[in-house]
């Protein structure tokens, strides 16, 4: 019979646990620019002159983040909006009325991307004492 006992110290793989664990600061600085990129993207465009369309707001009212969280080795952050119109208005359907007065959503999106990145990448240095 053969035994092979085999001892490994995780202190530093531990250690190193720990620190991923620290990132919860993440999560938070993308709550907080997701929270201004939503803003953004809830700003309606100048009333047209004479526009007989009375707005009702419903296409900002039903735009909203929810929570960032963890998934795998990467962190996320979903907005989206409830207005079944949506992806006609500021998505990849948008219809011509909307074109050159509507942002598109990836847009947007795109146009907040440096600040993200640089919200997050001061979250992890902040979290690992950086």
């Amino acid at each position: 019979m053969l035994n092979v006992s085999v001892t490994i110290n995780a202190t530093s793989i531990l250690a190193k646990l720990t620190r991923l664990e620290q990132l919860d600061g993440v999560e938070a600085a993308l709550n907080d620019e997701a929270d201004l990129l939503v803003a953004d993207e809830q700003q309606y465009p100048p009333e047209l002159p004479n526009q007989q369309y009375v707005r009702t707001f419903n296409l900002r009212n039903q735009t909203r983040r929810q929570p960032a969280k963890r998934s795998g080795t990467a962190f996320e952050v979903t907005i989206e909006s409830g207005a079944d119109y949506a992806s006609e208005v500021v998505g990849a359907r948008q219809r011509a009325a909307f074109v050159g007065r509507w942002r598109l959503f990836k847009v947007v999106a795109l146009a907040h991307l440096p600040r993200i990145r640089a919200a997050v990448q001061a979250a992890v240095l902040r979290s690992w004492g950086r």
